[in-house]
């Protein structure tokens, strides 16, 4: 691999953004697009890429079954866990599952009377049903339904994509 193919895996690891890390490598910005896409159909580039991935993320204790373990708190978490007998717990006293899921924490100071003060503490709660199906999908649980016996075999789908609202085209296009 030259110098500057290995400068565009790092570049490229660091935003994965092809057509940028690229420019940054050294390549001319006018065929940047082209010239990334055709690095990354490079087998060696790939792997180099892909190495580098798993080690940043073994150097920030990130591995699929952290990542599992995270979604896993996202998902299952007990909002009743927030509360003992009645009153919200603070989140030193939550355990790592629910405070885990807690993905914002908001502390309200109000003044009650003379010279007294009431603290309320808001959490914000992970979108459980995303993580859900996030951890579906990483799981292969969400499959298609299989055909019954004597059925036709459904064709096998190629790739998978989301339908986005786009803005309004005029031109039709």
């Amino acid at each position: 691999m030259t110098d500057k193919q290995q400068r565009f895996v790092e570049e490229y690891t660091t935003d994965w953004n092809g057509t940028q890390a690229a420019i940054r490598a050294g390549y001319g910005s006018a065929g940047a697009r082209v010239e990334a896409h055709r690095l990354l159909t490079n087998a060696n580039i790939r792997a180099a890429v892909a190495e580098r991935a798993r080690a940043i993320g073994e150097a920030n204790d990130v591995s699929p079954e952290r990542v599992l373990l995270e979604l896993r708190r996202l998902a299952f978490y007990d909002p009743r866990k927030l509360f003992d007998q009645g009153n919200l717990r603070l989140p030193q006293d939550l355990d790592d599952d629910i405070a885990g899921a807690i993905v914002q924490v908001e502390v309200v100071t109000r003044k009650i009377g003379e010279g007294e003060v009431e603290y309320v503490n808001k959490y914000k709660l992970a979108d459980k049903p995303a993580a859900l199906q996030v951890l579906a999908k990483r799981c292969a649980l969400l499959l298609p339904d299989m055909p019954k016996p004597g059925e036709e075999q459904p064709r096998r789908v190629i790739f998978e994509y989301e339908a986005v609202d786009a803005p309004s085209n005029k031109t039709g296009v």
